[in-house]
């Protein structure tokens, strides 16, 4: 083909197809645009894979319900972008905002009154989160769950391993499920012949440190089956104890019968020697009969309830005694965190502050309590058991004396029955169990577990 074939062939093809214009180069700015706009999609896209929700899956009415979005890989969240809905039992819809902590975590917060199933949906960028939506379940107050300790009179409960453990001045400690199905003797150390477990303390480690009015000592059972004994020699009445398990110390407050020529003080033991010899005494030759104790840790002062009309506050570090005189029979403290002091007799119950002045008094017109108890939750409410009449009645005040509620359970034999036992199950929901100790001897004890 000569050279002007070749011209008229390629002009062929070039009327032939059609013109296609060579792409535009972006411009800086449109550059980066385009480069934001991908790295938005891709963050949506990742966004609703990437989270993941921690909520509680039950609570108690008027319980916050705290949400976390959490992170499970590195993405670009905003949190303006992560938008919540409740739907509470009721029908109710509210949307609420969600915060950044200084972690730098994703949380949100709300409440429902009224029990029931509060749904929870939760989307980022528009975009459904895989776990949306989950339901929380509002848990009607009240009696859960009531068996029977048969023969036995319970004076004190704790939790362990998710069982109840149950004391009854003997020398054996009850196991049971929550569900009330006995677990038989526990299982962590056999008892010594003699022994009668009063009151427990449940340390973190999970051993279990009791009085043991038989031998009239301190002992510790260890989750490795050891049993160890403090003070045996030297306690004669072993009833309040409380363990500091940052110091491994013990206190004990040794009720002495002061009627007999002799008094009582709190002695101080250490966990990590235990030949009887006590750290120091405290309020020797002040207290009478020492029933009650509770320990700030903060502050290192101890209080101490008499049986008789005072509660005594014990600086440990300068050796400074106040005496508080609320006027009346002390029958039990409560010591909140922010370190205000609740002090129960039969009639009012007063609160303080960490100097001993009374901050509110609340006067019990018709209700006298007969052998008040009382718990402090994780949200400093006082609860409180042991009103005569109304052993099927629990009290729950606020930290600054303020009543919040009161929850009633049925009992068939409430007329006869003294509340011996207080002790918090759970926080989510709210939960408690009450140990009832029944005038009639034959039948023995039982156990209530309640949402309040």
């Amino acid at each position: 083909m000569d050279e002007n074939g070749t011209l008229r062939l390629l002009s062929y093809y070039l009327n032939f197809f059609p013109k296609r214009r060579l792409p535009r180069p972006h411009s800086p700015i449109e550059q980066k645009v385009e480069l934001k706009e991908k790295e938005r999609k891709v963050t949506k896209v990742r966004a609703a894979d990437c989270l993941k929700l921690k909520v509680e899956k039950s609570v108690s009415p008027g319980q916050l319900i705290v949400v976390k979005v959490i992170k499970t890989e590195e993405c670009d969240i905003n949190e303006n972008q992560l938008k919540v809905k409740w739907t509470q039992p009721s029908g109710r819809i509210s949307i609420t905002n969600v915060e950044e902590d200084e972690n730098g975590e994703y949380f949100t917060m709300e409440k429902c009154s009224r029990p029931g199933f509060c749904r929870l949906d939760v989307s980022a960028y528009g975009e459904t989160l895989r776990q949306s939506p989950m339901n929380v379940e509002i848990v009607k107050e009240g009696l859960v769950k009531s068996f029977p300790v048969i023969d036995t009179r319970v004076t004190d409960i704790v939790v362990h391993d998710d069982c109840l453990l149950v004391s009854c001045e003997r020398n054996k400690i009850l196991k049971f499920k929550q569900s009330g199905e006995v677990n038989h003797i526990i299982t962590m150390a056999p008892l010594p012949q003699g022994a009668k477990v009063n009151g427990m303390y449940k340390m973190k480690n999970g051993n279990i440190a009791f009085s043991d009015k038989g031998n009239k000592c301190i002992k510790v059972c260890k989750i490795n089956g050891q049993i160890e004994t403090i003070g045996q020699g030297l306690l004669k009445d072993p009833r309040g104890i409380y363990v500091n398990e940052t110091s491994n110390v013990v206190y004990v407050a040794d009720s002495v019968h002061h009627w007999y020529g002799t008094s009582g003080c709190v002695y101080m033991f250490s966990m990590c020697n235990t030949n009887g010899q006590a750290i120091k005494p405290i309020g020797q030759g002040i207290l009478k009969d020492p029933v009650g104790i509770q320990v700030n840790e903060t502050s290192n002062v101890v209080y101490v309830a008499d049986s008789g009309s005072f509660v005594y506050m014990f600086d440990i570090g300068n050796g400074k005694i106040h005496q508080i005189n609320p006027n009346s029979r002390v029958c039990d403290i409560a010591l909140t965190d922010k370190g205000n002091l609740f002090v129960f007799g039969h009639t009012e119950i007063k609160l303080f502050n960490n100097e001993g002045k009374l901050i509110k008094e609340i006067k019990l017109e018709t209700e006298y309590m007969q052998s008040p108890l009382a718990v402090v939750d994780e949200d400093d409410n006082i609860v409180v058991a042991g009103f005569q009449g109304y052993p099927n009645c629990l009290k729950i005040f606020s930290s600054n004396g303020n009543l919040l509620k009161t929850i009633t359970f049925e009992d068939n034999y409430f007329f006869a029955a003294i509340p011996k036992a207080l002790c918090i199950i759970s926080y989510h929901p709210r939960k408690i169990a009450v140990g009832l100790q029944y005038n009639i001897t034959k039948m023995g004890s039982s156990i209530k577990i309640i949402h309040y």
